[in-house]
């Protein structure tokens, strides 16, 4: 290890000669490589640190891996294996390059990326479902369980709907459709379709050969009931007053993806 030598035991000032000497020394031993005077360091006492913040710095916590740590505890990790790992030290055996120890936060609102291959949102979170129509809403009784969950990656939402409801004390007038969607579909005619699959329906009127579809609509981005007859090729969009108004609960579950504006 290349040193320079001080003021102690030479002249005062130092010569050029001496300064020469020392400071070619310092250039050839030891500016191609720097060597940690700690050693391999740790998380509390990193062997390359601040002054002021001696636990926090880089150091290496075994053999081919260098490591991060701030107020004392390591923080961010890459291995032999050229994994990278955020709080914790200790890959899983996924074989992914980057690895956290609580998975990727996405902002509250997404800043959209123009490269296709970008994730670049990530949401959980409920809203509640309501039946609504083109013209008047129907007034309708809602009961406990009444909700909806989405999860929402990229431009793609998928939505679990249950809608509980009793007494309809008015049909309204229009169209049926579910409002209260957590974000608005895209309304072109292309990617704004979208089908839903229905797990019970116990609060439409149907005939024995027909069947209820829900299904989202491009043109007004609008979640759709129909009633679609199984003996011929024809469907109905129903209004209010296919809903069954009664003093006991009726259901409709159904869930499906649709893609955002």
């Amino acid at each position: 290890m290349a040193t320079i030598v001080t003021r102690t035991g030479k002249g005062s000032p130092l010569t050029h000669v001496e300064v020469d000497t020392n400071f070619t020394n310092l250039n050839t031993a030891k500016l191609e490589n720097l060597v940690a005077a700690a050693g391999a360091g740790t998380a509390a006492a990193p062997s390359i640190s601040f002054a002021s913040d001696t636990d926090t710095g880089v150091f290496s916590p075994g053999a081919d891996t260098i490591a991060v740590s701030t107020g004392g505890t390591g923080r961010l990790f890459a291995d032999s294996s050229g994994r990278i790992l955020v709080g914790t030290s200790t890959a899983n055996t996924s074989g992914a390059k980057l690895q956290t120890v609580d998975g990727i936060t996405f902002p509250a609102t997404a800043v959209a990326s123009a490269d296709v291959n970008t994730l670049d949102d990530y949401e959980e979170g409920t809203w509640t479902p309501s039946y609504k129509a083109d013209t008047t809403d129907p007034s309708v009784t809602y009961d406990n369980i009444n909700r909806g969950k989405y999860t929402k990656i990229g431009r793609i939402v998928h939505i679990q709907v249950t809608i509980q409801s009793s007494i309809v004390s008015s049909a309204g007038s229009g169209d049926l459709f579910i409002g209260g969607l957590p974000f608005t579909p895209q309304t072109d005619s292309f990617g704004g379709y979208g089908p839903f699959a229905v797990g019970l329906n116990t609060v439409i009127t149907l005939s024995a050969s027909e069947r209820i579809v829900v299904t989202l609509e491009g043109g007004d981005a609008k979640i759709r009931l129909y009633a679609q007859n199984d003996d011929t090729p024809s469907y109905t969009i129903l209004t209010g007053t296919a809903l069954i108004s009664n003093v006991t609960a009726r259901y409709l579950f159904f869930s499906g993806s649709y893609l955002v504006a």
